[in-house]
């Protein structure tokens, strides 16, 4: 079976997607049922982006499926690491319907997402980073290590958490990480993690089928834009675990691992950076929800919600993929810093523009 999965891996993460697909396409309609017969409808508030009542929950479905696809795979898990993300995922669960549910406060969920990273990280070695000399960065030691990858973790997770503010968003940016990811282990030769993205991917493309429609609809909940976040977190640890002859081979940069990762996942960071910036400069605190994500200024001039998703797509997709060529032909780090920086700017200065001129 092994054998098999080695030799057929493109074969393999394509028969897992679809599969994934199918049962979350099956589950979903059953969390609706549920979700209508119990009441536990999402009801619109001042910060909503939506108008009518609507199930909730949808990422109870992303949990069933990892859970299942990783007791499937354990056979490929050389790292052992297939109870550690089980028993992150369930928490991740718990934190995420605990605030679908009753709505908890940002402190009470970050220790969630604190307590989840860190059983993740239990009695394994994916704190051994190395930055093959970014910014003079090599390997992490065990305490440095720690504090580096929790909050390597905890940023992602609570990036795709803040871009879960309108229909098909958080899930298409999901499918986009997922699949670049997917690809690249595929060259490494990491079955394993190429199948998790498969997996997770899959039931995401079913999502949205329920999310975008308007007859069907479902909003994945914390406990969806969590999980998704946490799952991108995984693999982007284990990319910027890659030993140093594996990225020449495929053409990296060793010391520019970690603007590959920020390349992925450029849109949810930058935005997290933006909101995080403007909420100190408002005098707000950081983590208090607002209306004032790129994707509300979006809507606030007049796109709809499947506009404003395909727009930040595939702004994510095209600069992501830009900023990837250019961490593989240029070696100078302050340079691409510079880049990142001029480029962060410049998308900040144009959303400032638009903020500001928001239909009221």
């Amino acid at each position: 079976m092994i054998e098999f999965i080695n030799s057929h891996a493109l074969q393999s993460s394509s028969i897992i997607l679809v599969c994934t697909f199918l049962l979350t396409y099956f589950l979903i309609p059953k969390i609706i049922n549920v979700v209508n017969h119990k009441s536990l409808m999402d009801s619109p508030n001042e910060r909503s982006s939506h108008q009518h009542l609507t199930p909730t929950f949808g990422g109870a479905s992303f949990f069933v499926i990892l859970i299942i696809t990783l007791l499937l795979i354990q056979m490929l898990d050389l790292n052992n690491l297939s109870l550690n993300i089980i028993a992150g995922l369930t928490i991740l669960l718990v934190t995420g319907l605990k605030d679908d549910l009753v709505v908890i406060s940002p402190q009470a969920k970050l220790f969630g997402q604190f307590i989840a990273v860190g059983i993740f990280l239990f009695n394994t070695n994916f704190y051994e980073i190395n930055l093959y000399g970014f910014l003079g960065i090599y390997e992490t030691g065990p305490y440095v290590g720690y504090i580096f990858t929790m909050f390597i973790m905890l940023s992602i997770i609570n990036a795709f958490n803040l871009i879960d503010g309108i229909d098909g968003l958080a899930a298409s940016i999901g499918i986009i990480s997922l699949s670049m990811y997917a690809v690249i282990f595929f060259f490494l030769k990491e079955f394993y993690y190429i199948l998790i993205c498969a997996s997770l991917v899959g039931s995401l493309l079913a999502f949205l089928r329920f999310n975008l429609s308007s007859r069907k609809k479902i909003f994945m909940g914390d406990t969806g834009s969590l999980i998704i976040g946490f799952i991108v977190a995984v693999m982007t640890v284990k990319f910027l675990k890659v030993e140093q002859s594996s990225l020449l081979e495929l053409s990296f940069i060793p010391q520019n691992s970690i603007f590959v990762a920020c390349s992925i996942l450029i849109f949810p960071l930058f935005d997290t950076v933006r909101i995080i910036l403007v909420r100190i400069r408002k005098k707000k605190h950081p983590l208090l929800a607002d209306k004032n994500h790129i994707h509300h200024v979006l809507l606030d001039h007049g796109n709809s919600h499947i506009k404003t998703s395909i727009l930040i797509s595939s702004f994510s997709l095209l600069t992501s993929v830009l900023f990837i060529y250019i961490t593989t032909q240029i070696s100078n780090i302050w340079l691409i810093l510079g880049l990142f920086l001029v480029s962060y700017l410049i998308f900040a200065a144009f959303f400032f523009k638009l903020s500001i001129n928001r239909k009221e």
